[in-house]
């Protein structure tokens, strides 16, 4: 194995197991939305969730910088069309 095949798959590794905590946290936030809280989001929980969402969505493309805007609004869109039984 060449030098460079050993560092992309340590690499690989690096972001396989990036994604896994990361998928790990999206899958703890949803896992407090259960069927008994089917209510209204107060205006702090609905932007303590936007700005959870807009940091994953920033984290899964390494903070590349530029795109802030873009990952504010596809959360509060996440956020606002999210089923009320997951909210």
């Amino acid at each position: 194995m060449r030098i460079v095949d050993r560092y992309f798959y340590q690499d690989k590794g690096q972001v396989s197991s990036a994604m896994s905590r990361q998928a790990a946290a999206e899958a703890r936030w949803l896992a407090g939305a259960t069927l008994d809280q089917a209510r209204p989001l107060t205006d702090e929980e609905r932007e303590r969730r936007i700005k959870e969402l807009a940091y994953f969505r920033a984290q899964r493309r390494g903070f590349a910088p530029g795109y802030e805007i873009e990952d504010w609004l596809a959360a509060e869109e996440e956020v606002d069309n999210r089923p009320r039984f997951l909210q």
